[in-house]
């Protein structure tokens, strides 16, 4: 919670007269360009700076034969500059010395999750957009192949919070194509017919089926604005 929102929570809850529980940790990473001192470059949320607060002392979401239960208290106060592989039962941190057999390794993992329809199932962390796609790129390589823009059981991303014939989407939220993809041609009112496909997105969330209707990939660069 930057500074700007943090304000305007507490504006709101005064005037309507509510509280606000805030969760969080202060280890996590900052808000962007949220920079609360100029002199120490500290950017940490006002959240941390409320008097009424309680601290947890028990790590609760890493189980006890976690191999990142003794890594994770040392990286909320300090840097790691070399990681060792630690395993358990309950979630491990493996190293690789090379990006080939890291990515080999994730495509076991990527192709149970899509087996399983599991959008939590694994997942691709990086510092940059930038490589996430090209990592997500290459797996879709291995796993369907680029011939087709779409194919059924991938996984894909909403850009932006939408609601089609009464069903919504929501922005960053993953949803897997559980049909075959038809290409169609979609009518743009006032405009012009334009090809696209329709896929059935199954929400895992809400353990729902709903069809959407996307542009084909080089018409809606075409077309953007």
């Amino acid at each position: 919670v930057n500074d700007d929102l943090f304000d305007l929570l507490i504006k709101y809850a005064k005037k309507c007269n509510t509280k606000i529980i805030f969760s969080g940790d202060i280890a996590q990473i900052s808000p962007v360009n949220n920079i609360t001192c100029e002199i120490t470059g500290d950017s940490t949320s006002k959240v941390f700076s409320l008097k009424t607060g309680f601290n947890l002392t028990k790590i609760y979401r890493q189980l006890g034969d976690s191999g990142l239960v003794e890594v994770l208290p040392i990286l909320r106060e300090d840097v790691i500059q070399e990681f060792d592989t630690t395993r358990g039962s309950e979630g491990s941190l493996v190293c690789y010395d090379n990006t080939k057999d890291f990515f080999m390794s994730a495509v076991s993992s990527f192709k149970k999750a899509v087996a399983d329809k599991d959008i939590m199932g694994a997942k691709f962390l990086s510092y940059t957009n930038v490589r996430v796609n090209a990592l997500n790129v290459k797996m879709k390589e291995a796993l369907f192949g680029l011939e087709n823009q779409y194919n059924k059981g991938e996984f894909i991303t909403s850009c932006e919070n939408l609601n089609f014939d009464g069903n919504k989407f929501w922005n960053s939220m993953d949803y897997v194509i559980d049909k075959e993809p038809k290409k169609v041609n979609i009518n743009i009112p006032g405009f012009v017919s334009l090809p696209g496909f329709k896929l059935s997105l199954y929400d895992s969330a809400d353990n729902i089926s709903a069809d959407v209707l996307i542009l084909d990939k080089e018409i809606d660069k075409k077309y953007y604005t």
